[in-house]
C-alpha cells in the first residue's frame, strides 16, 4: 500500500496454518512456519488469477509476463500482460478439481 495500491501478503500471529499453507502452496512462498507470506516469490499463474496487473519496484522486474511501462523517480512500473479481470465468462463447462492441501 506504499503507493496507494493493494498488495498480496499476509502476517498471522494466531498461526492460521490452513490459510498460510494454502497460500504457500499457491506460490506465495515463505520460509519456516509461514507466519509471514510475501509477494516477491510468487508465480505468474498466481499473479494472473489474483488480478495482479502492475508491479512497482526499485529494481527491474525480471518475471515472465511483466513488461516495463515506465520508470520515474527510481521506481519502475511493469504490467502483467496475463492479468485476468475480476470475473470472466467461459462457454464450456469447467471441470471442478479438488484443491489438495
Amino acid at each position: 500500500m506504499k503507493y496507494g495500491y493493494n498488495g498480496i501478503s499476509q502476517f498471522s500471529s494466531v498461526r492460521n496454518t490452513d490459510a498460510s499453507s494454502t497460500l504457500d502452496k499457491l506460490g506465495f512462498k515463505s520460509e519456516g512456519t509461514n507466519l509471514n507470506l510475501r509477494y516477491q516469490n510468487n508465480s505468474i499463474l498466481m499473479d494472473s488469477l489474483f488480478g495482479v496487473r502492475y508491479n512497482l519496484s526499485q529494481q527491474p522486474v525480471k518475471k515472465f509476463g511483466f513488461k516495463r511501462d515506465c520508470k520515474k523517480n527510481g521506481v519502475s512500473l511493469s504490467e502483467n500482460e496475463y492479468a485476468l479481470p475480476i470475473a470472466f465468462c467461459q462457454q464450456n463447462l469447467i471441470k471442478i478439481l479438488p484443491l489438495r492441501i
